[in-house]
């Protein structure tokens, strides 16, 4: 079946919360993905799966190790299975989409409406009375009636709520008490202050908390705060000098132990 140059792709993947925990890297390459299954890469009759393994290899743009790790990570949040094929793709995308035969169902069918409208519109210059069945108070207004803010929770610092409500606010992700005490639950599961759990949603720019999702954490690093986005920045900014130079960063140095040999022998 010949195959079409686009595919469905919807608005709410930028807040699909598997896709909020990848890497920008990671949400390229799933890109990329489907684009490859859509263009019919990903189901060909390919003599085994490492052949497999370096078409995909080839259109990422990675290789070796980082290939099976971005594959492992992929896996790991559900988006692709052990065949690299996306997971939810048939539930996305329509079969009609590739019928050869449905574009011209769709015109012949546009070609009837507009024929059928064209002899009803010699009759329609008729006075019609409508009638208004929505009372005065039944306004867009009421309908979406902002819901009352919700104040910090206690042992949760002002500047990190503040910090939470503005992610979910960005999202256009709707912060209730529903939504605060399931966060609330999941970092009771976690072993975490709540405090902790809401920085951990801002340095990773999640709009909720799961325990699972920082299962692999020590409880020891559980306990400390997350890192702020200028402690990452950084932190990362020194291993980047670091692997760049081969030395440590000055910045690195004070876990550094000097020892001085003559010490040692005198």
């Amino acid at each position: 079946m010949k195959t079409l140059p686009w595919f469905r792709m919807y608005s709410d993947f930028i807040h699909d919360e598997l896709i909020e925990m990848l890497a920008f890297e990671d949400q390229r390459h799933f890109v990329f993905l489907l684009c490859m299954k859509n263009a019919g890469s990903l189901d060909k009759d390919y003599p085994d799966a490492e052949m497999l393994d370096i078409v995909v290899s080839r259109r990422l743009g990675i290789h070796g190790e980082a290939l099976a790790n971005a594959k492992i990570r992929l896996m790991k949040v559900g988006l692709i299975d052990s065949n690299w094929q996306p997971t939810g793709w048939d539930k996305r995308q329509f079969v009609s989409d590739s019928n050869p035969t449905n574009a011209e169902r769709q015109k012949r069918y546009r070609e009837a409406h507009k024929n059928t409208s064209k002899e009803s519109n010699v009759t329609r210059n008729v006075t019609v009375t409508l009638t208004d069945t929505d009372t005065d108070t039944d306004t867009d207004t009421d309908k979406y009636k902002k819901t009352r803010a919700i104040a910090p929770p206690d042992g949760v610092d002002k500047s990190v709520w503040a910090d939470f409500v503005e992610l979910r606010k960005s999202k256009k992700a709707k912060l209730t008490q529903t939504a605060l005490d399931g966060i609330t639950s999941e970092a009771d599961k976690a072993g975490w202050t709540l405090e902790n759990a809401l920085r951990e949603c801002c340095s990773r720019g999640w709009t909720g908390f799961k325990a699972d999702w920082v299962a692999d954490k020590t409880s020891a690093k559980s306990s400390k705060p997350a890192e702020s986005f200028r402690e990452r920045d950084d932190r990362l900014g020194r291993e980047r000098w670091e692997e760049m130079t081969g030395r440590i960063h000055p910045g690195n140095t004070k876990n550094v132990i000097n020892i001085n040999p003559v010490e040692l022998l005198a």
